[in-house]
């Protein structure tokens, strides 16, 4: 049996999406807190924002690139009244340790 938590954060604006991957971090100390013997391959994280900044995008790919953190972005919107999710690759995009881009 495995077991995995997701740690999910929405971002409304701008102002607000400057914190998001701090504040991630941040949930994922106290949740190794609560479960030390948690792996870190167990911990997934979603991060929904309505703006992405350069800061934002460079923020999210480092914490994939050189953290290895398993972060699924997301951009929500508006079509005719209904909520929409895509997926999104940070543009911002640094060298991969090894020299392999990510």
């Amino acid at each position: 049996l495995t077991q995995s938590v997701y740690l999910i954060e929405l971002k409304k604006s701008a102002q607000t999406a400057r914190e998001a991957i701090t504040e991630l971090l941040g949930y994922e100390h106290e949740i190794k807190n609560y479960l030390p013997f948690l792996a870190n391959h167990d911990l997934n994280f979603v991060l929904i924002s309505s703006e992405w900044s350069t800061l934002l995008d460079h923020s999210a790919s480092s914490a994939c690139a050189w953290s290895r953190k398993k972060l699924l972005c997301l951009e929500a919107g508006l079509d005719n009244g209904v909520v929409t999710l895509t997926p999104r690759e940070p543009t911002d995009v640094p060298a991969y340790p090894g020299g392999v881009r990510g």
